[in-house]
């Protein structure tokens, strides 16, 4: 029995012939919650900022 390794599964699938992948595009509403968690986390960083900002004295 062969040993379950990557370098096993690629010498036997020959992964180097293979092209590489290309990211998928994010559509609709997923684009829309991607975008309300970047501002989202945005928002949440100005706030630590100012929060530091005035606890420091």
């Amino acid at each position: 029995m062969r040993e379950k390794t990557f370098e096993a599964f690629s010498q036997d699938h020959n992964i180097e012939q293979l092209p590489p992948l290309e990211r998928a595009q994010v559509k609709g509403w997923v684009n829309s919650i991607f975008w309300g968690l970047r501002v989202y986390i945005v928002i949440m960083l100005v706030l630590v900022v100012i929060g530091f900002s005035r606890g420091s004295i």
